[in-house]
């Protein structure tokens, strides 16, 4: 697969400003690279993937209900609903477009997100996400995108969480990326507590989990950063 044109991202990122929903997700998935290689020197993006995630992080808001569908429509995609429990997908010819958000107190797969009418697919594993800390505004000038991104570790340390769980194919793409990523941001001092910080408010299972996908991954050596042996 070739590396996708920024310019769909920017479509997109721009039907949420014109709604001043932007402030309310995060941009999360490989599309967060094109990022990186603005605040990482000599780092290149290899952006694969059709799929575009958001988190979003405040389900109440905007305060007022937006006709988010017809508008997405209006713009060429096509809007599906049809799975069981129910999951707002938008396709174009060269996007799929999905809400994420925090599993809730009553464990439903999905929430409605209310103001726009459409449900997220709710995963506890993007929780991260919800945290400030966690995340970073960030804009890049030759495309004119600006956008709330995990910072560089925390979409590191999501990707080693979640690799168990991935499709073969998708998997293999979040291995590279993620051994990519790592060289940049492992040792470097700026990152360190990130490391420790996130790791130490995973739940207990989470650090299980996440020790596994470090040995799986042949990444011991993290166990050292984030004091665990």
């Amino acid at each position: 697969m070739i590396n996708r044109n920024p310019n769909h991202l920017k479509e997109v990122v721009d039907i949420l400003k014109d709604y001043h929903i932007e402030k309310y997700v995060v941009l999360i998935g490989s599309w967060c690279e094109l990022f990186y290689q603005e605040i990482l020197d000599s780092y290149e993006a290899n952006i694969r993937t059709t799929d575009i995630d958001f988190y979003y992080h405040e389900m109440k808001k905007p305060n007022t209900r937006l006709d988010f569908i017809k508008t997405m429509e209006k713009h060429g995609f096509f809007f599906d609903e049809s799975s069981c429990p129910p999951k707002t997908k938008f396709f174009s010819n060269e996007l799929e477009i999905e809400f994420l958000t925090r599993t809730t107190r009553n464990m439903n797969p999905t929430e409605k997100i209310e103001p726009l009418n459409v449900y997220a697919e709710c995963l506890s594993e993007c929780e991260m996400f919800g945290d400030s800390q966690n995340v970073m505004t960030c804009y890049l000038e030759k495309y004119d995108i600006e956008m709330q991104i995990p910072t560089p570790v925390a979409y590191c340390m999501h990707k080693i969480l979640i690799n168990d769980a991935r499709k073969p194919e998708k998997q293999l793409k979040d291995t590279e990326s993620i051994y990519k990523l790592i060289s940049f941001i492992e040792y470097n001092d700026k990152y360190i507590e990130d490391w420790k910080r996130i790791y130490t408010n995973f739940s207990k299972k989470e650090k299980k989990r996440f020790k596994n996908n470090l040995h799986n991954l042949n990444l011991e050596r993290l166990f050292d950063i984030i004091d665990e042996k």
